[in-house]
């Protein structure tokens, strides 16, 4: 597949998908969560901000999801990452 450039014009979830997996050679939710684990990892350790603080401007509804997406690609707890 051709991934063209395409200014001003929307494209489709699987074309977007199907473009970066081309170019990166992985899936963009990778990516996406890839992001939001450096983001999680330096807000937890050069920030103040409670844990469900840090969650909630993540993104993630609870702070129960946000600790299970955070051990589940790290293997740590979000304190267990303040510490590290």
């Amino acid at each position: 597949m051709m991934c063209a450039t395409m200014q001003g014009s929307f494209i489709s979830e699987k074309y977007l998908n199907e473009c970066v997996k081309e170019i990166l050679g992985r899936n963009a939710k990778s990516l996406i969560d890839e992001q939001l684990i450096m983001r999680a990892r330096h807000e937890l350790k050069f920030t103040d901000k409670s844990i469900k603080e840090v969650g909630f401007e993540l993104g993630f509804n609870t702070p129960d999801y946000f600790t299970y997406f955070v051990k589940k690609h790290t293997g740590l707890s979000p304190s267990q990452l303040r510490k590290d």
